[in-house]
């Protein structure tokens, strides 16, 4: 949070007192601004140290709300604070070189522009017609780690399990490309596919015992 957003009168202070010269202050008045700036960095900087404190615990809240819906079996609420929780922990300025996720795939990206945990990116090899706006799950820092060709074979209308946030659920392989798996969680809806790599996936057989079974 920028500083003179924390504490505008005091900036507007500061900035009117900048105005005045080496040569229009006498040195007293120099002194009391240079005491009073060195205070108000001290005061913001001690602010700033509270509201990343009162943030981490916000977080480790939402973080435990997110498991007991996740093991609830209640996906919505537990994909809305986890999407809650990546806004809250990912930080993309202006100018970020990124890599954006569409459609299974990551593609090289510039933030244009960040706004309540949402940012506006520009594709590296695309016109400004692609820019678009886009939340935690579809953004990471460039060069994050692809995925891998190693892993098991599950071939299209495989029976699998894959897991989300800690649990493993029944699903169905839909598609399978370079190493990961376009899948279909068993009783979902089709906006609840998505692209999983060996680490969240395996056979049905496998965890037959503590997989969550929809009624």
């Amino acid at each position: 949070m920028a500083r003179h957003l924390l504490f505008p009168s005091l900036m507007l202070v500061l900035v009117l007192a900048r105005f005045s010269t080496a040569e229009e202050l006498p040195a007293p008045a120099l002194e009391a601004v240079a005491a009073f700036e060195k205070d108000t960095s001290a005061i913001v900087a001690e602010a700033e140290k509270k509201l990343e404190k009162r943030k981490a615990e916000l977080v480790e809240k939402l973080k435990k709300l997110q498991d007991e819906y996740t093991k609830a079996g209640k996906l919505d609420e537990a994909v809305a604070i986890r999407d809650a929780v990546r806004g809250l922990t990912t930080n993309f300025a202006a100018g970020t070189k990124v890599e954006v996720e569409w459609r299974g795939s990551w593609y090289p990206a510039q933030v244009l522009e960040a706004k309540d945990g949402k940012w506006y990116i520009h594709y590296d090899n695309d016109g400004d017609e692609w820019n678009e706006w886009v939340d935690a799950p579809r953004i990471r820092c460039r060069g994050g780690t692809p995925a891998k060709p190693a892993g098991p074979a599950f071939p299209a209308g495989s029976k699998v399990d894959v897991k989300w946030e800690e649990t493993w659920w029944p699903a169905e392989v839909i598609e399978a490309k370079d190493g990961t798996w376009h899948i279909h969680y068993d009783g979902y809806g089709d906006e609840w596919n998505e692209w999983v790599e060996t680490a969240r996936i395996r056979t049905r057989e496998a965890i037959e015992t503590d997989a969550p079974r929809l009624p």
